[in-house]
């Protein structure tokens, strides 16, 4: 996969991340009782988009290769039609809390089972750096989100 390629797929991931992001402050904004809550997964996933964007940049300027041994864009693409469909769902008056709780857990469950950040082998300090700490900040966001399920 040439860097064009690995460039889109990882603009692609940062879609998803803003996505997420959007999705959650929608949450924010229908659930006053749990304001503070998405509004700071929310913020954070946007961190998370401008991360993937930093990577996106460097390849896309040369000053990193990234080689993606396996990868299939099209499941990327096929979760941001599905955060879409979410976002709609979302403008549903009688959404119920514990739906939306459902699925963002469902989210980042997917997230980290399917394993959409381990896109390549690299042993680059700087991009497995910004893989382990997505890995590491979508694992809290669904204890986050279990906790939270958990107590309604």
């Amino acid at each position: 996969m040439g860097e064009g390629q690995v460039s889109t797929v990882i603009r692609a991931m940062e879609k998803n991340e803003n996505l997420v992001g959007k999705l959650y402050q929608v949450y924010a904004e229908k659930y006053p009782e749990w304001h503070v809550f998405w509004s700071i997964i929310a913020a954070e996933e946007d961190v998370h988009a401008q991360w993937l964007a930093g990577l996106a940049r460097e390849i896309e300027q040369g000053t990193m290769v990234i080689s993606v041994e396996r990868f299939d864009l099209k499941a990327v693409q096929l979760f941001s039609q599905y955060l879409e469909q979410l976002l709609k769902e979302a403008q549903a008056p009688d959404l119920p809390v514990s739906k939306a709780m459902r699925c963002a857990y469902d989210i980042e469950n997917a997230l980290i089972e399917k394993k959409l950040f381990e896109i390549v082998s690299e042993k680059q300090s700087k991009y497995r750096m910004v893989v382990q700490r997505l890995q590491e900040a979508t694992e809290i966001h669904r204890h986050k989100i279990s906790e939270a399920l958990a107590s309604m």
